[in-house]
């Protein structure tokens, strides 16, 4: 069980980083997606 809950608390940890990261990009996360978005099109 507390493998499990650990690996939850990882997630989450993870989610939340991503999330604050990416308000604090703002313009610049739109962006860095939209050029992988064109890397993948390209590939």
């Amino acid at each position: 069980m507390t493998g499990a809950l650990s690996c939850v608390g990882k997630a989450n940890f993870i989610r939340q980083t991503i999330a604050e990261t990416m308000r604090s990009l703002g313009e610049d996360a739109v962006i860095r997606s939209a050029f992988s978005n064109l890397w993948s099109d390209e590939t």
